[in-house]
């Protein structure tokens, strides 16, 4: 009878703790899903912009930072059209976003101005040269674009619409600074060779971030102590999170697509990026230190260029 009694305390107690390990990693799992529920709920005023060939054409789109409620923006009537609109960059306020285009079709870009709805859209530059990936400064005074050969860098002023050439060398992919004081670059012919620039706006380099370089395409977190950088070494593309002073490179990615820009959400805890991972190029989302990688857009178009939203003010209707 004593050992009947043992034998089945032996095997309760097993079962308990069986359940108890089985368990597990349904706890910690949906401790994972609390916590990816709660950033897309902070970030459920926030929208993502980019650019897709799902229709045949390059178009702008919006879209929810979880790939929901695709919205189009602007429309390329003519199918097959390479250039179409791209770049989108958002206004410090949400208000606004500024993007390049070819409206005539004859290969002139041009960098123009929409609401953040698609509406009123406004030509900035005139036809004189083809410019490329507009940044708006983060006071919203000012404007950088590229010229279409990487000639040089323009910065533009909102309030008249005057421009002035701020480099002269093949420099592209800008980065503002936080504070407005300069913004990182790629310049490919600067006497320190190919890398990653700080520049002031004054035209003098402030400090080289990554040396030895092919192609960099940089992103400032909200804060500024950080930057996330796609660079190409050897011929190859992977993402890196550093320091604001280069410290730190530390990999977060390896299979991001060529030449594609990214963007942090506006409370620095995420990342959307490119990988051509699946046969196409796709944008997808990651935390800041590089975990959870995951698919935003899902067709078998062109999709890049993404954008992240400040956090946007509901709409207040007037009486």
């Amino acid at each position: 009878m004593h050992s009947a009694l043992t034998r089945k305390i032996i095997l309760t107690r097993s079962l308990w703790m069986a359940a108890i390990f089985l368990a597990r990693p349904a706890c910690i799992l949906s401790a994972q899903t609390m916590e990816d529920t709660a950033a897309v709920d902070l970030l459920a005023d926030t929208r993502i912009a980019f650019v897709s060939r799902s229709n045949l054409n390059f178009d702008i789109y919006l879209m929810n930072p979880d790939g929901s409620n695709i919205i189009r923006l602007t429309d390329n009537a003519k199918p097959g059209h390479v250039p179409g609109h791209m770049h989108p960059d958002w206004s410090p306020d949400g208000s606004r976003i500024a993007y390049t285009t070819d409206p005539e079709r004859h290969g002139q870009f041009s960098i123009w101005i929409m609401n953040s709805d698609g509406r009123e859209q406004s030509q900035l530059t005139d036809k004189s040269r083809n410019f490329l990936s507009p940044k708006w400064s983060p006071d919203g005074t000012k404007i950088i674009f590229a010229e279409r050969d990487h000639d040089g860098l323009f910065i533009m002023n909102l309030d008249n619409a005057r421009r002035r050439r701020i480099t002269f060398t093949k420099d592209s992919h800008i980065a503002w600074l936080p504070d407005g004081s300069g913004f990182a670059c790629y310049s490919a012919n600067s006497p320190q060779g190919g890398g990653l620039y700080i520049m002031n706006l004054d035209r003098t380099i402030r400090g080289l971030l990554i040396g030895n370089a092919e192609d960099a395409i940089s992103a400032w977190s909200p804060d500024g102590s950080k930057l996330v950088v796609n660079l190409e070494r050897d011929s190859q593309w992977a993402t890196y999170v550093m320091e604001a002073d280069g410290a730190n490179m530390i990999p977060l990615n390896n299979r991001v697509a060529e030449h594609t820009t990214l963007s942090w959400s506006p409370d620095g805890s995420k990342v959307a990026y490119v990988s051509d991972e699946d046969g196409n190029f796709e944008i997808y989302v990651m935390n800041a230190n590089g975990g959870h990688q995951r698919r935003l857009t899902h067709n078998s178009h062109y999709d890049a260029d993404p954008a992240w939203s400040p956090f946007l003010q509901p709409s207040v209707d007037e009486d």
